[in-house]
């Protein structure tokens, strides 16, 4: 019921056609790139997959990432506007569910996204490529596992935006972080299980032996990272 509720607030709000158009513009990137430079991909002899994912992850990825951090700062600044936050703090509810809420209506958001861009390479496969028996599984398991290696990220961004009055502070922290993850190398252990750098890793980029790795350090943060909101929010609520 929560969750609905949650889900009402949004109405009021641009996140859904900011993640609808958001998404029709991500998917467009690898549809526009097969469209006027296909002879550079034809000739490669990997697996059609690989092809379009090696070369339009990145920037796909960048916008997934914008997007989501638009979206959380949306998700909050609707709590805080007229002071809606201070007043619900005064009822009898906890803030802390109110914040899984949010972080699920983040995932949802990143995951429809992933779909959109999943139809996309979809048509690029079949125009472009050919579908064989192989294709399906190998997308459902890339998404999977991009679908977890951004949860850390959607998590610690609603932790952000639920501390930040401010809209604007949330959003430079958000780009702040997100940007600094393009700046740092990757390529190193430590530095590739940053939040915001781990949306960018690409099941064919990934030993076979790091990818559980990955997948339960995603986890683990997107845990952390959630138990941290939910305590931030209730020990806050005891201080007002």
């Amino acid at each position: 019921m929560s969750l609905l509720i949650e889900f009402k607030k949004l109405k009021r709000t641009g996140f859904i056609p900011a993640v609808l158009i958001g998404g029709i513009l991500a998917s467009a990137i690898p549809l526009a790139n097969m469209f006027f430079r296909s002879n550079i991909y034809l000739e490669r002899s990997e697996a059609p997959l690989q092809i379009l994912l090696s070369a339009n992850w990145n920037p796909v990825a960048l916008l997934n990432q914008l997007l989501m951090i638009a979206a959380a700062c949306i998700l909050y600044q609707i709590e805080y506007a007229d002071n809606g936050r201070d007043k619900m703090e005064t009822l009898p509810m906890g803030q802390g569910y109110a914040f899984i809420h949010k972080f699920i209506l983040l995932g949802l958001s990143y995951t429809i996204l992933l779909l959109m861009e999943a139809a996309a390479l979809i048509i690029c496969t079949a125009k472009w490529f050919t579908i064989n028996e192989e294709f399906y599984p190998e997308l459902l398991s890339n998404l999977g596992f991009l679908i977890i290696l951004a949860m850390p990220s959607a998590a610690l961004m609603t932790v952000i935006s639920s501390a930040c009055r401010n809209m604007w502070v949330s959003l430079g922290i958000g780009v702040i972080l997100l940007f600094t993850a393009n700046v740092i190398p990757s390529s190193g252990y430590p530095l590739s299980i940053f939040p915001f750098s781990l949306p960018f890793r690409q099941v064919y980029l990934t030993k076979a032996a790091e990818i559980s790795g990955y997948l339960c350090i995603s986890l683990a943060e997107t845990v952390v990272f959630i138990l941290s909101g939910v305590l931030y929010n209730r020990i806050r609520r005891r201080l007002q």
